[in-house]
């Protein structure tokens, strides 16, 4: 029976800890720069969103709802963002449309019987029940966006 030195078997022990411990912390890392990657990418079209015009909020929402989250904190932010971004969108697409009634009213292409017009009111009102909604998630989706901005240092 061989017996190892007892200094062979020291030496290979903390050689062996120090290479596990460096791949966890290579693979934390790696983790890390992933959800900060996600994180501002969120954060990114979240500005693309805010700085949109009217007109092009719809297709901003699309980009938000397109970024992909593995990180729950991430996927948290986005859908509480989601909750914000998607009614107040479809209100400020109302709210545009409405624009462009009224301005071929104006411009005498369409006549106040016209079906288009006689919608308004109520389309109005439609936009301004998403537009509560939307203004009641702001708060909350600021909150998560807050928080990613701490954590991720972004």
């Amino acid at each position: 029976m061989t017996m190892r030195p007892s200094g062979a078997c020291a030496s290979w022990l903390p050689t062996r800890l120090s290479g596990s411990f460096v791949l966890f912390l290579a693979l934390f890392v790696i983790a890390c720069s992933h959800d900060k990657q996600e994180a501002g990418a969120l954060l990114h079209a979240i500005e693309q969103y805010r700085s949109a015009p009217d007109e092009l909020k719809v297709d901003r929402v699309a980009d938000i709802t397109a970024v992909v989250c593995t990180a729950s904190d991430v996927c948290d932010a986005k859908a509480e963002c989601l909750k914000m971004a998607e009614p107040t969108a479809k209100a400020l697409a109302i709210k545009v449309q409405a624009q462009r009634t009224l301005a071929a009213i104006q411009d005498g292409h369409e006549t106040p019987n016209d079906p288009n017009v006689k919608g308004l009111p109520d389309q109005l009102d439609e936009a301004s029940k998403l537009l509560d909604q939307g203004h009641a998630e702001l708060q909350p989706c600021e909150e998560k966006l807050t928080g990613l901005r701490i954590k991720y240092r972004l």
